[in-house]
């Protein structure tokens, strides 16, 4: 079945690391500043071998969430989130993600 995405929205952004190394770790991708406002859409894939940490701070929070587990292949869905920032950290194992937010 053909499924159809349909969305407005001001800006999007993107980020990658083919090679997500301890040396990276952490990281916080800050959507306030590359969005100009909360992400409100988008989605987080694991494409290495290693496990992402990865923890979410939305605009209805004071600080970051609990900590969550992102394995090879797992493509978590980030929407209705209103994230200001999420965080990844490096597990032990290298690995590799993309991921694509929308404000």
């Amino acid at each position: 079945m053909l499924k159809t995405l349909e969305f407005s929205v001001t800006k999007s952004k993107a980020y990658e690391d083919t090679s997500f190394v301890a040396g990276d770790s952490p990281v916080t991708l800050d959507f306030l500043t590359d969005v100009g406002r909360p992400a409100n859409n988008g989605y987080f894939i694991v494409d290495g071998a290693g496990d992402i940490l990865f923890e979410i701070w939305n605009a209805e929070q004071e600080d970051f969430g609990d900590q969550h587990t992102a394995k090879d292949g797992d493509m978590i869905i980030l929407n209705g989130l209103h994230m200001r920032q999420l965080r990844l950290t490096h597990s032990g194992t290298d690995s590799a993600y993309r991921i694509l937010v929308a404000g």
